[in-house]
């Protein structure tokens, strides 16, 4: 008797899990949630190529800012070497990043120049630039563009050097989310770095 109400609450159990799913499946985000969404998970892929290595400013989308919680990772630094270290970066990277981008695809040019070494799973990232400190705005705004059951489009719009009466550039890029394993993640991105170099992550 008793492996029968086993069962029964295993098929239950199976039944209600499938609908959860199906339902998690099919639903659309409305505009608010998507602009949330995205407001949080640019700020995070913001502090994944630039944030985490220069943490005495931080950047500011839509006016939030991203809050010690919800750091991707923190690095160990090493002030001689000008470098910093974090642990199982390669499982963490896809936390955030889909399946089909890697690392080298986000943190190099994929030619000549990369400024990271991998060992194992850990990374040591390069902090240490020659080319001064010209970076992306600190002060950034995403739009929702499009929203999809599984794919989500934005607008990244912001002034290079806003406090200069000689803006080097204004910047309209597009940033992507996809649903992959049940989590929302970047597939398409752009960045420059301190050298200005350009960066089309997808």
């Amino acid at each position: 008797m008793k492996k029968k109400y086993l069962k029964y609450a295993l098929v239950l159990f199976i039944c209600v899990t499938f609908v959860i799913w199906i339902i998690d499946y099919n639903r659309i985000l409305t505009p608010d949630e998507a602009l949330s969404l995205g407001e949080e998970k640019y700020l995070q892929f913001l502090w994944m190529v630039d944030g985490a290595f220069n943490d005495n400013e931080e950047y500011l989308v839509n006016g939030h800012s991203l809050s010690n919680d919800n750091r991707p990772f923190n690095c160990t630094f090493d002030k001689k070497n000008k470098t910093c270290l974090v642990k199982d970066f390669e499982s963490l990277f896809h936390k955030y990043f889909v399946n089909s981008l890697s690392v080298e695809q986000v943190y190099s040019d994929k030619l000549s120049f990369k400024h990271y070494e991998m060992q194992d799973d850990d990374i040591i990232f390069n902090a240490n630039s020659i080319c001064g400190s010209n970076r992306m705005n600190l002060k950034q705004n995403i739009t929702v563009v499009e929203i999809e059951r599984r794919k989500i489009k934005y607008l990244i719009t912001y002034d290079n050097d806003e406090d200069s009466p000689n803006r080097f550039r204004e910047f309209k890029k597009e940033f992507v989310l996809k649903y992959e394993n049940r989590k929302w993640k970047v597939a398409k991105a752009y960045y420059h770095d301190s050298c200005r170099m350009d960066y089309n992550i997808e």
